[in-house]
């Protein structure tokens, strides 16, 4: 049975993996901002930037603030997509 070769065969290895770096760097960065972008309207934390700016000046002050912390695991499972899709396409 043959193989089905893709146009990144015929690249080098390191090659290949600086545009695997490159793309999941791109897309775990685009994931990350529409995460923060969606805290928003779904938990009504405004300021993204200075929500997560407060949070590492100060970590206690979430304690027991679900809101706090559901959007947070918002902006993680969004980078972590961004994180999985181009592996999972480019394997």
């Amino acid at each position: 049975m043959s193989e089905n070769k893709t146009f990144l065969d015929s690249l080098p290895e390191i090659l290949q993996f600086l545009i695997l770096f490159g793309l999941v760097a791109l897309f775990s960065t685009v994931f990350g901002f529409v995460g923060m972008v969606l805290i928003k309207p779904l938990y009504g934390i405004n300021g993204a930037d200075t929500f997560l700016a407060a949070i590492q000046a100060n970590p206690d002050s979430i304690k027991g603030d679900m809101k706090a912390i559901n959007a947070l695991k918002l902006i993680q499972l969004f980078s972590s997509i961004g994180l999985l899709i181009p592996t999972i396409f480019l394997c």
